[in-house]
């Protein structure tokens, strides 16, 4: 019988960075691309020298199913791919999820790719914002927050004993539209993350702001008219 050999390598588990709630464009995938192929190239000119072929030593890019040779190449891809963005490499093992889920994954004990990931996900969170958390809330969440205001209204406008209905109905979907709403911004996205990719640079995309202020112009139209017709709602039961 063979001896028991005790001197085996003990896997440690990745090492996770979560990323988001955050927008990147082609050219910030550009720096997350360049900053894993520093890192690449560095380790290969200390394993193999300064000539290298080896593919070990490259980054790839997938989007879904689909491989890109270049970032360009994702101007190609389905909004569906674009929600599963994948950078990745093999020496060293780091790879780079963006999308549903945003997240930095490597060897915990290789101290060089902990250095990189810990750099994309300072980069990746700083492009966080407030502006781009709130333009994330769904409609849905929208209309529940402007039906509880309508409700709360109808029930101050009323006199009589509906008074109660209504506004404990509104103050129960309003506390239900905020969970929602704080988890949507603070524990998704810190539990999971989430990385939204536009395939466009940064410089093509001016217009995208244009459109989270015309969303959040419609958001507080909506809440007005909701008001509005609480109290007209109101009067008509009265």
């Amino acid at each position: 019988m063979s001896p028991l050999n005790r001197n085996l390598h003990r896997y440690r588990g990745d090492y996770e960075v979560v990323l988001g709630s955050a927008r990147l464009y082609l050219d910030d995938l550009e720096v997350i691309r360049k900053g894993m192929q520093d890192a690449a190239d560095k380790r290969a000119s200390e394993t193999e020298g300064a000539h290298y072929t080896s593919d070990l030593y490259r980054v790839r890019i997938n989007a879904g199913d689909a491989s890109a040779t270049d970032l360009d190449d994702l101007r190609d891809a389905s909004p569906e791919e674009l929600k599963h963005i994948l950078l990745s490499l093999i020496e060293p093992r780091i790879s780079v999820h963006v999308g549903n889920a945003g997240i930095v994954r490597c060897d915990n004990d290789d101290s060089d790719a902990r250095l990189v990931a810990d750099d994309i996900g300072a980069f990746v969170n700083d492009k966080s914002s407030w502006r781009w958390r709130l333009s994330r809330l769904s409609l849905w969440s929208i209309l529940t927050a402007v039906f509880a205001v309508v409700l709360v209204v109808t029930g101050l406008a009323v006199s009589d004993t509906r008074r109660a209905v209504f506004i404990g109905l509104g103050i129960g979907i309003a506390i239900g539209s905020v969970l929602s709403v704080l988890a949507d911004l603070f524990f998704f996205p810190r539990r999971f993350g989430y990385v939204q990719v536009i395939a466009a640079k940064r410089s093509e995309a001016r217009g995208l702001t244009q459109q989270e202020r015309r969303n959040l112009w419609i958001a507080t139209i909506a809440a007005v008219i909701g008001a509005v017709v609480g109290v007209i709602g109101a009067k008509a039961i009265g």
